[in-house]
Order: structure tokens, then C-alpha cells, then sequence
């Protein structure tokens, strides 16, 4: 049999009749489960940002926010644990370089100082820095809701 210029025997058509069938199956399940990844991801990514939310929504308010963004320092690091499993590779550093220049830990703050880091926020030198850093966390994975 000739099929566009290109001569196929009985085992080569025996073979398509086997690959044929396999594709129309593999090919929609790879696409089922990249679509249901992509829905749970998107869920974590908007629970990411509802965690963020209130401080947001006060982050106007110079003294009143860096004291809410200090107390709501461990529901933000635990929405940051909680999305990373999710995250591919390159998110995933994008999100963790945010944290670390958010936290201090760029500046040669250890992790535990965290705290110590964003109540120092509150100084007129250094808010603006914060703000900008709370923004680049939040904002990291924007584009992955879309």
C-alpha cells in the first residue's frame, strides 16, 4: 500500500493499527490530568493570595500594616509551604528568592529573624522597601491564575 509517496508493508500497517489506537488514548489522559494539575494549581494560588488579602488591603496605612504584616508573618510562611509542592521548578525559585529578600534572609538575617526583620520596616527609611518586597511576594505568582 502507498500512503502520501510512502510504501507500507502488511507488518507496518499491523503496527499503525497498534500505535493508532494507543495514541487516541494516551493523548487525551495526558491532557485530563495537565488540566486537573492546572485547576488544583490554580486553587492553591488563590488561597495563596487570600492569605494575603488583609494585609493588602491595609498595606496604605504605614505603621498600622507593618504591624499587621508582623503578625501575619506565619500565615503567610505557611502559605508559602503549602503552595511550593505545586510550583514547577522556576516558580517555585521565583517564589523562594521573593520570601528571602521579604524575610531578611538576602540581607544575612537568619530565618528566625524574620519578624524582627518587617517590624524594622516600620522605620521611614525602610518602609517603602518593605512595601515594595511584600508586593513582589504577593505578587509572584499572578500569572499562574490566568
Amino acid at each position: 500500500m502507498n500512503i502520501f509517496g510512502v510504501a507500507l508493508s502488511t507488518a507496518d500497517l499491523w503496527l499503525l493499527a497498534l500505535i493508532i489506537p494507543c495514541l487516541g488514548w494516551l493523548i487525551p489522559h495526558r491532557l485530563t490530568l495537565w488540566r486537573e494539575r492546572r485547576v488544583l494549581l490554580r486553587d492553591r494560588v488563590l488561597e495563596f493570595e487570600a492569605a494575603f488579602a488583609p494585609e493588602v488591603a491595609v498595606l496604605h496605612d504605614g505603621i498600622t500594616a507593618i504591624n499587621s504584616l508582623s503578625s501575619a508573618l506565619e500565615k503567610h510562611r505557611a502559605a508559602i509551604v503549602k503552595i511550593l509542592p505545586y510550583l514547577n521548578r522556576c516558580d517555585r525559585a521565583r517564589l523562594q528568592r521573593a520570601w528571602d529578600e521579604y524575610s531578611g534572609k538576602n540581607d544575612g538575617f537568619h530565618e528566625s529573624e524574620a519578624e524582627v526583620v518587617i517590624l524594622g520596616y516600620n522605620h521611614p527609611d525602610l518602609f517603602k522597601k518593605g512595601v515594595k518586597r511584600f508586593h513582589a511576594l504577593h505578587s509572584c505568582l499572578r500569572n499562574l491564575t490566568t
